[in-house]
């Protein structure tokens, strides 16, 4: 069964805190009185896609999930960190990390203080159309983020959700205020 469609505003990425024990899209998808779970969660050390590995190394750590609105699959998240920073670290451990893999990092001394989206529409894989529940036919959106400190990239995050269907989770990207100018 799909889920009416949920929208997420990408550039509200934020650290946790605050007493917030959700990520910006966990938290999001809450206050629009939606339900948020994560499934298949995945931790270990791979060989990222090349033009990942071009910014965090290779091999890298991985932690992977398929995010959820209301219990149907709306994206699967796939974050890769350089092994020399998460090597022997907390971001090892299968599972949430409550305060967040943002924070993680900046308590070992990376702390984020900007990332690009690169974003491209394609078809899924296989593997991907099975994990969201679609059609090999229904093209998917995937974004890779990079997060930089101030002198490397520390994290690319891939998310795959669907497009052109009722479910899915489209990104929005809002910039300003939203109030009229004057």
């Amino acid at each position: 069964m799909e889920s009416p469609r949920f929208t997420y505003r990408a550039a509200l990425e934020r650290v946790r805190g605050g007493g917030v024990d959700a990520d910006a899209l966990d938290d999001q998808i809450a206050r629009a009185g939606r339900r948020p779970s994560k499934t298949g969660f995945a931790v270990g050390t791979e060989t990222p896609p090349e033009e990942v590995a071009g910014a965090v190394g290779s091999p890298a750590l991985v932690r992977r999930s398929v995010r959820c609105v209301d219990g149907s699959p709306a994206a699967i998240e796939t974050s890769y960190y350089p092994l020399d920073i998460a090597s022997g670290t907390e971001l090892e451990t299968h599972g949430d990390i409550a305060r967040g893999t943002i924070n993680v990092l900046a308590e070992l001394g990376h702390a984020q203080v900007r990332y690009v989206d690169d974003v491209a529409a394609r078809m899924p894989s296989a593997d991907e159309a099975a994990e969201l529940g679609i059609g090999a036919d229904i093209p998917v959106l995937r974004v890779d983020r990079t997060a930089f400190s101030t002198d490397r990239a520390i994290r690319v995050t891939r998310t795959v959700t669907v497009t052109g269907t009722g479910h899915g989770m489209p990104y929005r990207y809002e910039v300003g205020s939203s109030g009229a100018a004057s």
